[in-house]
């Protein structure tokens, strides 16, 4: 794979990038203002449909990059293999549907695909984490094992509250906690394996190639605060309405900085030389 396949632009003043950062910033402030406004009858509808919204937008971000990718690149793979990653997540909400909730072992189902979920979203993870080395653009070693370091902690910080109270409720008998254990692991080996190539984007092209990365990688932190908000939630007592909003505003995080990556990714592959 060359540097013109990871997208490396011309010049920095082509790409004003950094609009897509502000999209689920704007969506979220819309989610809290509906909360605001609407009646309490009307919110299990609106977190509904909001968070299905988020997860097809994500799903889209994903298959636009890839489509400004040869078939066979490297990098194309990478965002198909996310694609895939919220294709299962969608599909699992379908299990939440009229009809489907009574299917025998359908709570066996859930987790079931939350995990194939994160396994093709940790196998993404590593092929984006990769492709630094694929292009064979220059890497420090030291600034990597670094980063791998520095990404590692953070997510464990964020996350080891949360996968200790799933854990604890696993053990206890709550399968539901299953897709929690799942999506916690995930998405720190994730973010571990992802946030290594920023230090060499970043110095690269005045940082505009780095912009995939470090927006995705704020997709990962998005899913960290679920799972971390969800667990300390869970055992403290939280006005329900107020809970459901925070988890909504991280889940648009998780989801709408996937979305921006994947427009970035497009950009910046679009002008490269």
């Amino acid at each position: 794979m060359s540097a013109r396949a990871m997208g490396t632009p011309k010049s920095v003043s082509d790409v004003r990038l950094w609009q897509l950062a502000i999209l689920p910033v704007v969506w979220s402030i819309a989610q809290v203002l509906l909360v605001v406004v609407l009646p309490t009858s009307a919110l299990p509808a609106l977190f509904r449909v909001g968070q299905e919204c988020v997860k097809v937008l994500a799903l889209s971000g994903c298959l636009f990059a890839a489509a400004g990718f040869e078939k066979g690149d490297y990098l194309r793979g990478a965002w198909l293999f996310n694609a895939i990653c919220f294709s299962f997540l969608l599909v699992r909400d379908c299990t939440f549907l009229p009809g489907l909730t009574e299917v025998p072992n359908i709570d066996l189902v859930r987790p079931a695909l939350a995990a194939l979920a994160n396994f093709f979203g940790i196998l993404s993870a590593w092929r984006f984490g990769r492709a630094w080395s694929v292009a064979e653009l220059p890497d420090t070693g030291r600034n990597r094992f670094r980063t791998y370091v520095a990404m590692g902690v953070l997510a464990l910080f964020i996350a080891a509250g949360s996968l200790v109270v799933h854990v604890r409720d696993a053990l206890a008998g709550n399968r539901a906690a299953l897709v929690f254990i799942a999506s916690g692991v995930g998405d720190i080996v994730s973010l571990c394996m992802i946030a290594p190539v920023l230090p060499t984007a970043i110095a690269l092209r005045g940082g505009a190639l780095a912009w995939p990365w470090a927006l995705m990688a704020v997709g990962f932190l998005g899913w960290l605060g679920y799972d971390c908000a969800d667990a300390l939630m869970s055992i403290t007592t939280v006005d329900p309405v107020a809970k459901r909003t925070l988890l909504e505003v991280c889940r648009t995080y998780g989801c709408l900085y996937v979305l921006s990556s994947g427009v970035a990714q497009r950009r910046v592959a679009s002008i490269s030389g």
